[in-house]
C-alpha cells in the first residue's frame, strides 16, 4: 500500500475532532457548524465547485442538449 501523508494527516485530524468532541456524532457536528459559522467567507457554495451534477453532467459542460 502506497503511504500518502496527506491522507494520513486528513485522519489524524479527524481522529482529534472525534476525540475533542469525545466521540459523540452531535457535538462534533455543532462543532463543525460552528466552524463553518465561523469562516463562512472561506466556503464555496457546492454550485460553484463545479463537481459533477446528479444528471452527471458537470456545470458548462456541453450535451447533446445544449446544441
Amino acid at each position: 500500500m502506497i503511504r500518502d501523508p496527506i491522507v494520513e494527516e486528513v485522519h489524524r485530524i479527524r481522529e482529534r475532532m472525534w476525540d475533542e468532541c469525545g466521540g459523540d456524532l452531535e457535538r462534533l457536528i455543532e462543532s463543525l457548524r460552528a466552524s463553518e459559522a465561523e469562516f463562512r467567507d472561506r466556503i464555496i457554495p457546492p454550485d460553484k465547485l463545479g463537481h459533477a451534477r446528479r444528471d452527471g453532467n458537470a456545470p458548462g459542460r456541453r450535451t447533446e442538449h445544449d446544441e
